[in-house]
């Protein structure tokens, strides 16, 4: 039961993130309330089924995207997409959530 719950969620959260990213430029604050959903939503599979590294990257980008950089850093740098490559590396190189640092943006 728990299993089949936490795919529900899973789901749930997967959706409302793909419609947040879309509507992130064209409808900020609808894109906002998704992605606020999304993240309670990864929150709790991070809690719960901790692992995930689809979950930590989709929770690290959410946070990265509402200006929680502190977070997003912590969840992205676990993360080997390029995409969470790329968003630590925008966050070392301006200083988003830690130190400026150059070298490590390169990396």
């Amino acid at each position: 039961m728990a299993a089949v719950y936490g795919h529900a969620i899973r789901k749930l959260a997967d959706i409302e993130f793909a419609h947040a990213n879309k509507l992130r430029k064209s409808d900020k604050a609808q894109a906002e309330r998704l992605m606020h959903i999304a993240r309670e939503l990864y929150g709790y599979l991070w809690q719960h089924h901790a692992g995930d590294s689809a979950v930590s990257e989709n929770l690290g980008l959410i946070c990265y995207w509402q200006g929680d950089y502190r977070q997003a850093r912590s969840l992205l740098e676990q993360g080997t997409s390029a995409q969470a490559m790329y968003y630590c590396g925008r966050m070392y190189q301006y200083g988003d959530g830690t130190a400026q640092d150059l070298e490590k943006a390169k990396e």
